[in-house]
């Protein structure tokens, strides 16, 4: 289930970068799209030691708030009318909180510690 949850927030990713490549998105955009696709890669893949299932579910978790944020950020910066405005900064204000609380975990906790084995 891990892996599947990880495949998906990187596919999510790519769809966002095919959209920049479709004229969509603007390249802010994209290069805010591949940091946090290589920052999870980088977690997933390259960290010695290698995290447990629980990290890894918690950095896409965080990986999904981030591009949540990064498209109301878009949302705002287009302004459509004063209402979608308002709206879109107060939702990315708040998911932007949770991912940048849900990044903070990721980085401190221990990469050994898995919440199944604890039980």
């Amino acid at each position: 289930m891990t892996i599947v949850l990880f495949i998906v927030a990187q596919a999510l990713g790519f769809f966002g970068l095919y959209l920049t490549w479709r004229g969509v998105f603007d390249l802010g955009f994209a290069f805010m799209l591949v940091v946090t696709m290589l920052g999870l890669s980088f977690h997933v893949m390259a960290r010695d030691p290698r995290p447990d299932a629980t990290s890894v579910r918690i950095a896409c978790f965080a990986t999904m708030l981030w591009y949540a944020t990064f498209l109301s950020a878009k949302l705002l910066f287009e302004y459509r009318s004063l209402a979608i405005s308002v709206m879109a900064g107060l939702f990315m204000v708040f998911v932007g909180s949770i991912a940048a609380f849900a990044t903070w975990s990721v980085v401190t906790r221990p990469l050994q510690y898995d919440v199944e084995e604890a039980e």
